[in-house]
């Protein structure tokens, strides 16, 4: 299973639309939970 610092570090990756910073930076991603199955 993927840690969370993994998961934080793919979405870091996804840029806002029409800006250079990602999701992660301007604080869209709030918590992150992940579970098996």
């Amino acid at each position: 299973m993927l840690s969370q610092e993994e998961i934080q570090n793919a979405l870091k990756s996804v840029k806002y639309p029409g800006f250079s910073r990602d999701i992660v930076s301007f604080g869209l991603v709030k918590e992150i939970s992940a579970a098996n199955g």
